[in-house]
Parts: structure tokens; sequence; C-alpha cells
């Protein structure tokens, strides 16, 4: 039996659940953009656009309102690797495989780095590549690598693509002595590291939460900060517990278009290529849970920008409050949220086409069908396939492990995480 003080449906999944800990966001956001004297906030186009919509929500609602522009900015983490990228090379093979998107395709590692379309069919034919070929290590690669004639496409594309992105900034407003923020949802700030290659003096990054599970928070920028979640407050789960449902959040908060892919010329300006329908039919699929539970986001948020007792909170009791509700989000989902988590999917920009289930189908149970259990393992959020699958023991297990491998140095945890997943995918590769 449902517990009737959990939500039924998803806009009270949003209104009840996900509404205050975006709202709290959303305030401390203008606190600190009043404290560092900004008076533009630029929000990263997709994932960021409920945080957008979720800031003018409260903005407008409170009874002071500061002076603070809100803009939506068409930039990626695919769009902005030119900017960062100096040659296609092992490294560059090493980023595009930590990110889980399916086998991973030359075609894959290319949109990745921002090289898309067929401007570098002929370099791939005299090494007998398609765009299609599945490759699993650098070796398989090191010949066109060392080809002077691809190495060279590439520096021109990396160029052309450096100075539309940069007229592109300009056009924003975002360019040196600018008083403008980045917000997006995270999770290591690489669109702000990319744009710090090309973007002089300082551009602060603002994000629901900063965390790299496989490295040091050394590596994150240093002008970036988590507002929920921040990784150099430390490793424990409750301060991480946002990271944990990294993969609901950004279904959730996605925009209903396709993710910036590139920049062209039109007419006079610099616009951004986006992706077509045709390759969304998953995440266009669940546009309608999707719509029900960002509307009773941001219907609570209106409610709670009113509310004197709420909004006169400080920082850390806003923090305390959104990371005690993510943390028993991630680790303890009610029924509500598990549907939820059936309903969406994860996708991958660089991978037109490919999706994931946040929860793996499938009523497999750790005992019954064990093999099959460990496969689901696989699912975008772990957390809530284990509730769903094994109950509240089995949950209290996961939280144990994720206790262990957090106080893990982040390369040995790393090492173990990856080799479970490669365990995970393995036997679900077996099970079909």
């Amino acid at each position: 039996m449902a517990n009737p003080s959990e939500p039924t449906s998803n806009y009270e999944f949003g209104h009840a659940t996900l509404g205050p800990v975006i709202a709290s966001f959303a305030l401390l956001l203008i606190r600190e953009a009043g404290r560092r004297k900004l008076h533009r906030l630029a929000f990263v186009a997709r994932d960021g656009e409920l945080l957008w919509k979720a800031t003018q929500r409260l903005l407008h609602g409170l009874p002071a309102q500061p002076a603070l522009d809100l803009v939506y900015i068409y930039l990626s983490r695919q769009a902005t690797a030119p900017a960062a990228l100096d040659t296609m090379d092992a490294a560059a093979f090493k980023a595009a495989s930590a990110v889980r998107a399916g086998p991973l395709t030359v075609g894959k590692l290319l949109e990745f780095h921002g090289l898309g379309g067929n401007g570098l069919i002929d370099q791939l034919e005299k090494h007998k590549l398609a765009m299609d070929t599945g490759i699993s290590s650098s070796s398989m690669l090191s010949g066109l690598f060392a080809d002077e004639g691809f190495q060279a496409e590439v520096a021109t594309m990396i160029a052309e693509q450096k100075k539309l992105l940069l007229t592109y900034l300009s056009q924003q407003g975002i360019d040196a002595g600018s008083s403008t923020g980045l917000v997006d949802i995270g999770w290591r700030g690489s669109i702000q590291s990319n744009l710090s290659k090309v973007v002089p003096g300082i551009l602060p990054g603002f994000y629901f939460g900063l965390w790299s599970e496989g490295s040091s928070p050394d590596t994150l920028p240093p002008t970036a900060l988590g507002l929920i979640s921040d990784q150099r407050r430390g490793r424990y789960l409750r301060e991480g517990a946002a990271w944990h449902v990294a993969h609901l959040l950004e279904a959730i908060c996605r925009a209903h278009e396709g993710t910036t892919l590139s920049y062209c010329e039109m007419d006079g300006r610099v616009v951004p290529l986006l992706a077509a329908d045709h390759i969304r039919r998953a995440e266009i699929a669940s546009d309608a849970s999707a719509n029900d539970i960002r509307t009773g986001i941001l219907d609570r948020i209106e409610e709670l920008a009113r509310d004197t007792s709420w909004n006169c909170q400080s920082d850390n009791e806003l923090r305390r409050g959104a990371q005690n509700s993510l943390f028993k989000l991630a680790f303890f989902p009610s029924a509500a949220a598990i549907v939820v988590g059936k309903s969406l999917v994860h996708t991958e920009g660089h991978a037109g086409g490919w999706s994931a289930p946040l929860i793996a189908p499938g009523p497999y149970r750790p005992f019954t069908a064990p093999r099959q259990w460990l496969a689901g393992l696989a699912s975008p959020w772990r957390s809530g396939y284990v509730c769903a699958t094994g109950g509240k023991g089995f949950a209290w297990l996961f939280l144990g492990m994720e206790a262990v491998l957090a106080s893990l140095p982040p390369q040995m945890r790393c090492l173990l995480v990856n080799l479970m997943r490669r365990f995970a995918g393995l036997l679900s590769t077996r099970s079909k």
C-alpha cells in the first residue's frame, strides 16, 4: 500500500518532491549572483532550460526582485569541444569512451569532439573506416591518428568551429569584461572549461551539482560553484546525492529540442545547429511524463516565492533541505518516483538515436533471476533500479556499497565502478 504522504502522480511528484529542491537551487543562484554583483545569468540550452524557467518564476514572485537578466544560450559539451581540442589522439578516444552511450563508433568519437558531418569521410575511407565502425581501443585508430592529412582536416574543422563559437558568444554578450555567469545542471563543468580556452577573463559558472566521479576535485573549474552539490565540500553521500540522481534530473530538466551540435552562418549571424527530431524519438515519447513533472515543479516554485518562512532560510538550510530530499530520492525512492524513472530515458547528444530507460525493464529479482538482475545494474539510475527490484533491503546494501566506494581514492573508485559496469553490460548482452 502506498504511503498517503507520498506523491501519486507525475504532477504531484514534481510539486511535492522536486519543486522545493529546484526552488532552493534558484534562490541560492539569485543570492550568489547578487553577492558577486552579476547583472546577467546565461542558462545553457537543453539541461538548463527548466532551471532557467524556475529562476524566472522565483525571481518574479519574490517580494524584493533584484535586477537580474536571465537569458537562454545555445551551448553544449559537443559544440564547445573544438575550443579545447588540439588534435585527435588516444586522449581524445579516452575522453569519448568514458561516456556511456552504447558501443563507441568512429562517428560517435568524432561527434563527441564536435567534428560531426561528412567532412572526414574521405580520410576515413583511406584507412578502411566508416562512421559506424566500432572501436574498442585507441590502437584501432593508430594509423588514422598518425595520418598528417587527417590531422590537417581536423585542424581546419577545429579552427572553423572556434571562429563560429567566438562569434556566437560575442553576439550573446559573453566576452571579456561581461558581468555574466554561466548556469547549467552540471556535472564536471566541461562547457565552462572549454569556453575558458577561447574567452579571455573569468567566466563564473553556477551548477546544480559539480561532481567528477573518477578524478580529483582539483580537475573542476576553479571559478565554478555547485550550489546544491559540490565535490569540493566533501565526497559523502548526502553531499553527492544529486549525482546519484543525475540522469533523472537531466531527463526532467531537459528541453524538448535537440542538442546543439555546432554553429553556422545564416543571414549575417551565427546560429546554432540542433539535432533533428527523428533521432530523438525516445526522448519525444517521454515528453508527456516530463511535462507533467515540470508543471508541478514550476507551480510549487510560485507558491514558495510567496512563502516568507521559506525564502528567509539561510543558504545552509536551503542546501541541507535539498540534499536530504535528494538523498531519499536517490536511495529510497517512492513507488511514484520509480514509476517516473521507468517512463524516462537517458540520452547523450553525441550519440544520436541512442537511449536507455533510467530503470531497466523486466520484473527481475536478485534471488529468482540473478543473472538478469545483475545485468539491470547497467541502468542509468542504478539506485532506483535496486530499490525497484530488490526492495528496501537491497537498497540499504547498495547504500552501504556506495558509502564504501565514496571513501576510496577517486582513481580506485573509478576502476572498481567501471569493472562492475562492464560485468553488468556483459551479463546484459548474454541475457538477451
